[in-house]
Order: C-alpha cells, then sequence, then structure tokens
C-alpha cells in the first residue's frame, strides 16, 4: 500500500468512527460538519492513475525494504555510521555489486550513499591490478576504526580465532552456493583487520606485546 493509499484510508476511517459515534451531532456542528463534508469530496473524487514510474519507483522500495530485512538477521547493519563502514567501503561494494549483476544490491548500496549524502567515491587506481593490496587498504581502515572503538586491553587473540572461523564459514557456505563472494571477502578484511591490530597493538588481556609494539593508551577495559 502507497503512503497516498494509507492517508486515504486513515481519513477513511477517521470519517466513518465520527459518524458512528455520533452522526446527528457531527453533522450539524458548525466546526466538524463542513470538515466531514469535504472529507467526503476528497474521498469521492476521481483517483488519478499513478505514474508507472511512481509505481516501479514504490515496487522497487518494497523489494529493497524486504532484502534489507534478510541482511539485518544476518546481522549486516551501521551503513549509516563511518564507526562500522565509511564512503569508500560502500563505494567498492557498490562497484562489486554491479559487477555481480543485481540492481536490487547495487539500489541498497547507492540508497545508503545517498542518505548519507554523499556521492559514489572514485575508485582507487591500484584497486584493479592488485586485488589483495586493496583488501589490505580496507582491513587498515578498519583496524584503524576498530581500535578507536575498542582500544586496548583487548581480547585480540580470541578475536583472530573467531574471524578465522568465519573466514572458513564463509568459504565453505561460498562453495554451497550460500553465500556470495563479496560476503565473503567482507570476511576476509575483517580477518585481516585482527591481525593488523595484532601485530601493531598486541594483546593486552593476554598479556601479547610484539617487540616493535609501542606501548598504546588504554581505556581500561572495553572489549571488541
Amino acid at each position: 500500500m502507497s503512503r497516498e493509499q494509507k492517508l486515504e484510508q486513515a481519513l477513511h476511517d477517521f470519517v466513518t468512527e465520527i459518524r458512528a459515534y455520533q452522526s446527528h451531532e457531527c453533522e450539524e456542528c458548525e466546526i466538524i460538519g463542513p470538515l466531514l463534508r469535504q472529507a467526503d469530496a476528497v474521498l469521492s473524487a476521481p483517483k488519478a492513475e499513478a505514474h508507472p514510474d511512481d509505481k516501479a519507483v514504490d515496487r522497487f522500495a518494497e523489494a529493497m525494504k524486504i532484502k534489507l530485512a534478510l541482511k539485518r538477521k544476518e546481522g549486516r547493519g551501521g551503513w549509516w555510521d563511518d564507526a562500522f563502514c565509511n564512503n569508500p567501503e560502500i563505494s567498492a561494494m557498490l562497484r562489486e555489486h554491479v559487477e555481480k549483476g543485481d540492481p536490487l544490491d547495487v539500489g541498497n548500496l547507492a540508497m545508503m550513499l545517498h542518505q548519507r549524502g554523499e556521492r559514489i567515491a572514485p575508485a582507487p587506481k591500484a584497486e584493479a591490478k592488485d586485488y589483495p593490496a586493496a583488501l589490505f587498504r580496507r582491513a587498515q581502515d578498519t583496524a584503524a576504526r576498530a581500535a578507536a572503538r575498542f582500544p586496548q586491553p583487548n581480547y585480540v587473540t580470541l578475536k583472530i580465532a573467531e574471524e578465522a572461523g568465519e573466514v572458513v564459514r564463509g568459504a565453505v557456505h561460498y562453495a554451497e552456493e550460500r553465500m556470495e563472494w563479496i560476503e565473503v571477502e567482507e570476511e576476509i578484511v575483517q580477518l585481516m583487520a585482527m591481525l593488523i591490530r595484532f601485530v601493531t597493538e598486541g594483546d593486552l588481556v593476554n598479556g601479547v606485546t610484539p617487540p616493535n609494539c609501542a606501548e598504546l593508551p588504554s581505556n581500561g577495559g572495553t572489549h571488541g
């Protein structure tokens, strides 16, 4: 049901309920009576046929909502928050989904950038030539945000094991055609990010400090 249809239904229900409450008094009231008659005129007026563009956008928006809801159940989200993802990452995923061929995913990613008030970021020139390097750059950005959000002391070693398990699970699901490669790629980036944190920060909860690791500030016990 479109927004206009919902408003029309609400108006119809309101008028019906008012008349059912005190029909005669409402019709004679100097204030309510004219409002009811105006509502009748609106409800009885011929309805303009929606433009095909509007119909298509409404159908596409409903499909987008369904896909987003499915992804939320998988733990995805946070596109509006730079602590979880940023413009270059969303732009990169949009390009990847264009190549994958699903217009619904492309639409959702485009919506995210639009609602963030951003444009699609230019593609890094080295990305097409050096895929691992592109993943590493994404992992560096992810590690920096994670370190700011969940500083030491932190169970980094345990998080490495957890993320490695997610990569293995993703690989199996990809082989079984139950997961897209872009989702596996995101798990790879998360694992790389934790490894970057391990070699640059260590794991102060478990007493691991790399030899070349400078002492890092702590917030006293937030783990993530």
